[in-house]
């Protein structure tokens, strides 16, 4: 995948976790889906765009492109989707809608964002080398055949390991400031609805730790019954 999509790419990442409901719909509403979100990719292959957004010319452009992917996306669900799945697609791009709200729509965060420019000049390979690494796993952790739990368990290690990559490189090339702020970006823009509030009770420690396993898992397991609990009251 050319790096020019890896910043929109990352934002929905997780929306994989629901393909299979996808793949069970009718062919023409995928087939349409797919023709409507080749638009981004001609408003990205025509620019110059590569990595993470640098400058404000970048940022509009990745907007442009982001807010057309979500139509797409949008019209896909009306017409194609169930509720259910309707709700299932919402929770697995809410990170990449907030991120994009903030960068497209509100002037102070795109203010602070642009403050930190040099910044992602520098680290630019090493956003790309740590989201590569972030989609591996998710694609790996997908297609395996391990239980729900585990699989969730995996997400939550990927998503760990993808901040705290960006927040290292950022850190050593740029500094404190500027780690936090891409830090909170790129954990934004990982956000899932269903997955986060348990990757919360899982930390970075645990995934390096194999016998911390049976540990983990209490924690992934507890929390689906808060989460499921919550939904119904």
């Amino acid at each position: 995948m050319s790096s020019k999509f890896k910043w929109i790419f990352v934002a929905a990442v997780f929306f994989k976790y629901c393909s299979g409901e996808i793949k069970e719909t009718d062919q023409l509403c995928k087939y349409s889906l797919d023709t409507c979100l080749k638009n981004v990719s001609v408003v990205l292959n025509n620019t110059e765009l590569n990595g993470i957004p640098k400058s404000k010319t970048d940022v509009d452009i990745v907007c442009k492109g982001f807010k057309i992917g979500m139509k797409c996306l949008d019209d896909y669900s009306k017409l194609c989707l169930t509720e259910d799945q309707k709700k299932t697609v919402s929770d697995h791009i809410i990170g990449a809608k907030y991120t994009f709200r903030f960068l497209c729509d509100d002037q102070k965060f795109q203010k602070d964002y642009l403050k930190y420019t040099d910044c992602y000049r520098v680290i630019n390979t090493d956003w790309d080398d740590c989201t590569n690494r972030f989609m591996s796993l998710v694609r790996e952790a997908m297609n395996s055949n391990l239980t729900e739990d585990i699989k969730v368990l995996d997400l939550c290690c990927a998503k760990h390991g993808f901040l705290n990559c960006v927040y290292t490189t950022s850190k050593i090339k740029c500094g404190i400031e500027e780690a936090v702020f891409i830090q909170k970006i790129a954990d934004t823009l990982s956000d899932n609805q269903l997955v986060s509030p348990i990757c919360r009770h899982i930390t970075l420690s645990h995934c390096n730790n194999t016998q911390n396993v049976k540990y983990n898992m209490f924690i992934v397991t507890l929390s689906f019954l808060i989460i499921i609990w919550n939904n119904k009251t």
